[in-house]
């Protein structure tokens, strides 16, 4: 039986759930578009070859998941995307079969914004599937070792919690492939083992290497603790039944974080490169002299090697870069005296360790795993907080893999072009700038991309009457004023006033564009700034909000707060709202003459927590938004709030969000009041209901930290900046329109945006560059339909929707096919006029791009040269896909 709408012909059984009862099967039709970057970056920190096949690659990014090349680099594959968690600690490969893979989960390089993993999995097919085989709260495991005799036998370095103690950190060792472990070496609850080494020719012969280290609850810089009486090496012969801390010739008082590399060739040689309270890693000896001589140079710390597999070392040379982040050293396994040190460069040892050189390398810095050749020591693979490089000729030149896009997005925004253009600042890369679509027949490639500022990239803010006019900031308050028409970058970094005391910024300082006047912005140190004239003046605007502090060399207090983010009311440009990183919120409604104290009406949060957003609604003067992100605190649940009372009084929103993901971002829709958005550490959810219910939103995003999202103002689309897999675009238009009565309906035809019938522009300088290069997809050609099939609709079972697209006179256009079951569905319309033998079915834009011309919606088509005819679909009084 068929039953039609205006145009639209059903014939299925329907049916739709009612808010509150909605699933996400809902949000099936809504998939994530990747449009990169590619080239800014993303930390590498463990790097796997397969033995006898080099062509086999393994690299595990920071908070980027895992990725293989079985081609030398070609290409890439993630095989890590739908596990829990995409911060990978380290990678071990069996030898006699590259199938079993283990990874040990969450950085163990104890910076700022490091994410934490949830213990070790291991797959047996290649990584088409993967199990958690344990040690779930380890967090932050800095090494795997299989034993290449009985690969059966696995051993773990568990760093443990770096914002708490824990139990769950130490040496674990299993002799079943992971079915059960046993803790062999357990120091105390803040001390784990960040390092791990195995005797080539002796298996149960391991190195160990115990750290304590805890970071504050602030942002930017060293850990507030970075060394302890636990740290040391440790030393067992017999499989880790028994273990004895190796001391002779180390130095003797508090020890920080240890590397190890045991030599391939001759194993009783092993090398350590050592910190201490005392020294922590000078630049001596770098530069192929000796360490400068001491009373006792050990105690300052540096490089060690031991001829006698640990039982004594010898004190060879000082250089120990920035040991928290790296204390990484490698011995080449065809020459016992060539050393490698990673830091902020590569230093390198031809005598075994006693001189040090810098390499001359055109790569990035910060260096965290070098992988070399066992074949051919000319061959190496490093990884660094830039990607991933290859040298062939033992470091004189090298080779970026740009392909994968793994960068580590702190902010997000967009301009008002069309198509649009997406800005970020990604970790340790620069700040960017590239577009959401283009008219290339390849896509977006990686050149379409450019950089805006330099350094360290956190927030840039398009200015939206003017897009050539941005403002970005490096870390701690490095603030530019950019002008894209010609590069330059004016600072507008407020400054105290003379003899003034200095104001405190933070890592990532916040900045805002007023809504009611773009030449108005905003910013926060310890205080809230305003500039009328675009940050080239600029007022304060309250007190210090911060009241955190640590004690001086004196024993005086010092303040160290400061603010993380900053709202605006979009209603009334004298409401704002200020958050700090030591957990105060505050809020004035009179331009800031009047500030008050809102820090402690935040029911059921367990002390303060560093303010992750702060969002007032452009629906409801009196209604405001909050997030906190508690795992500084070591508390790892999300932190939600609304209120409607303009701060006076706050509710909980988090409802169903899981218990394990901190939020690190709230945004609330454009048009709809209802919709709102959050991204957590590890996914994107949606509520359709304000916060009483959430959904969880990754359809093509894979497992990673959402670190900001904005809703464009104009096009219906949400963009997120990831902490790690760079940006993703979504088509959201149908849920900024769906309401309880739409939801309720027999039937629903969404509003249909305006689509441009143009012609790619086909470049021949992209066509035949082969494989080893970035492209993302633009969005699908032409106009998405989107329908929602509820209760009433009459049908018999296999029966499909026939959509008609008529023009102005009524004459039939062109017809489709489409699912008729119930839920939201969406089909793509090509634009063309064809209305017999070739109406399509498609169950939407959920695949994004087909090839290089498909996508998720016509959003690349929006602002093409040549208008297309319109075509009115009927239902609802929703309006057609009017030509451009």
């Amino acid at each position: 039986m068929n039953k039609t709408a205006a145009g639209l012909c059903l014939c299925a059984t329907l049916a739709v759930s009612l808010p509150g009862q909605i699933d996400e099967s809902l949000l099936d039709e809504f998939s994530w578009r990747a449009v990169g970057p590619a080239g800014a970056g993303g930390r590498i920190v463990a790097i796997e070859v397969v033995g006898s096949f080099p062509h086999k690659i393994f690299i595990g990014a920071a908070t980027g998941g895992l990725w293989r090349s079985v081609n030398n680099g070609v290409t890439f594959e993630p095989l890590f995307d739908n596990e829990a968690t995409n911060s990978i600690g380290d990678i071990a490969v069996q030898p006699n079969n590259p199938d079993i893979i283990w990874v040990g989960t969450g950085e163990p390089n104890a910076r700022n914004s490091v994410s934490w993993g949830n213990g070790v999995y291991k797959t047996t097919d290649g990584g088409e599937s993967w199990k958690n085989v344990g040690l779930r709260d380890t967090h932050h495991i800095g090494r795997v070792v299989i034993d290449p005799i009985n690969p059966q036998t696995v051993y773990v370095a568990a760093l443990g919690h770096v914002w708490g103690a824990n139990e769950e950190r130490g040496v674990y060792k299993t002799t079943d492939g992971g079915e059960t472990w046993q803790r062999v070496l357990f120091i105390d609850r803040d001390t784990g083992v960040v390092d791990l080494a195995m005797d080539p020719r002796d298996p149960g012969t391991l190195y160990a290497a115990a750290y304590q280290v805890r970071r504050d609850g602030f942002a930017g810089g060293n850990p507030a603790i970075m060394t302890g009486p636990g740290a040391g090496i440790y030393k067992t012969t017999d499989g880790g039944r028994n273990w004895k801390e190796v001391t002779r010739g180390l130095p003797t008082g508090d020890k920080g974080r240890i590397g190890l590399a045991v030599s391939q060739t001759k194993p009783e040689v092993v090398y350590a490169i050592v910190q201490t309270a005392g020294g922590g890693g000078g630049a001596r000896g770098r530069r192929g002299a000796p360490a400068t001589p001491q009373a006792d140079p050990t105690e300052g710390g540096g490089v060690f090697r031991s001829t006698n597999r640990g039982e004594s070392w010898e004190f060879r040379n000082s250089t120990n870069p920035r040991p928290f982040y790296y204390s990484q050293i490698r011995v080449d396994p065809n020459d016992t005296d060539r050393v490698y040190v990673l830091g902020s460069s590569i230093t390198v040892s031809n005598d075994g360790g006693s001189t040090f050189s810098n390499m001359r390398m055109n790569v990035h810095v910060d260096h965290h795993d070098l992988w070399i050749n066992p074949e051919s020591s000319d061959h190496l693979v490093l990884g660094n907080d830039g990607g991933v490089y290859f040298s062939y000729d033992r470091g004189q030149s090298w080779d970026f893999l740009n392909q994968i896009a793994l960068s580590q997005f702190y902010a997000i925004d967009v301009d008002m072009r069309k198509p649009y253009y997406i800005y970020g600042g990604v970790q340790d890369y620069c700040s960017w700038g590239g577009p959401s679509a283009t008219r290339n027949t390849i896509g977006i490639r990686e050149s379409d991309w450019y950089r805006v500022m330099t350094g360290d990239g956190f927030q840039v803010r398009a200015d939206p009457t003017d897009y050539n006019i941005l403002y970005a900031e490096s870390q701690n308050g490095g603030m530019v004023r950019h002008d894209q028409r010609n590069g330059q970058n004016t600072s507008i970094r407020p400054r105290p006033p003379a003899g003034g005391e200095s104001y405190r910024f933070n890592w990532e300082t916040p900045l805002h564009i007023s809504y009611h006047d773009p030449k108005t912005i905003y910013t926060g140190g310890n205080h809230v700034f305003r500039s009328r004239n675009r940050g080239d003046e600029w007022e304060v605007l309250s007190p210090d909000l911060t009241t955190a502090t640590t004690p001086r060399p004196s024993g005086e207090p010092r303040k160290v707060g400061s603010i993380t983010v900053l709202a605006e009311s979009p209603l009334d440009p004298d409401v704002l709202y200020a958050g700090t990183d030591d957990g105060n919120v505050h809020g004035t409604r009179d331009g800031g003459a009047h500030w008050t104290d809102l820090t402690g009406r935040f029911p059921g949060l367990a002390g303060k927590r560093w303010v992750s957003r702060l969002v007032a609604s452009r629906f409801d003067e009196d209604r405001v938004y909050a997030a906190f992100d508690g795992h500084r605190n070591d508390d790892f649940t999300p932190h939600v709030y609304m209120s409607v009372d303009g701060g006076e009084s706050w509710t909980s929103i988090a409802g169903n969000l899981p218990q394990d993901g901190p939020v690190r971002v709230i945004r609330e829709d454009v048009k709809n009041p209802d919709l709102l958005f959050v991204g957590t550490e590890f996914a994107a959810f949606t509520s359709l209901d304000r916060g009483g219910s959430w959904l969880r939103l990754m359809n093509g995003m894979p497992t990673v930290a959402v670190a900001d999202l904005v809703v464009h103002p104009r096009d219906g689309d949400l963009i997120a900046g990831t902490h790690g897999r760079s940006a993703f675009v979504m088509d959201i238009s149908p849920l900024q329109e769906m309401t309880a009565e739409i939801a309720a309906s027999d039937l629903h035809l969404f509003a249909v945006e305006n689509a441009v019938a143009f012609r790619y522009r086909v470049h021949s300088d992209d066509q035949f560059l082969g494989e080893k290069r970035f492209v993302a997809s633009n969005p699908a050609f032409g106009a998405t339909i989107s329908y929602l099939v509820g209760t009433g609709a009459l049908a018999g079972p296999g029966d499909t929707a026939t959509i008609t697209i008529t023009d102005s006179s009524g004459a039939t256009v062109r017809e489709l096919q489409g699912p008729a079951d119930a839920g939201l569905h969406r089909v793509q319309w090509d634009l063309r006029r064809v209305t017999s033998g070739a109406a399509t079915g498609a169950r939407g834009a959920r695949g994004g791009a087909r090839g290089a011309r498909g996508g998720a919606r016509g959003a690349g088509a929006r602002g093409g040269a040549r208008g297309a005819r319109g075509a009115r679909g009927g239902a609802g009084g929703a309006r057609g896909a009017r030509g451009g």
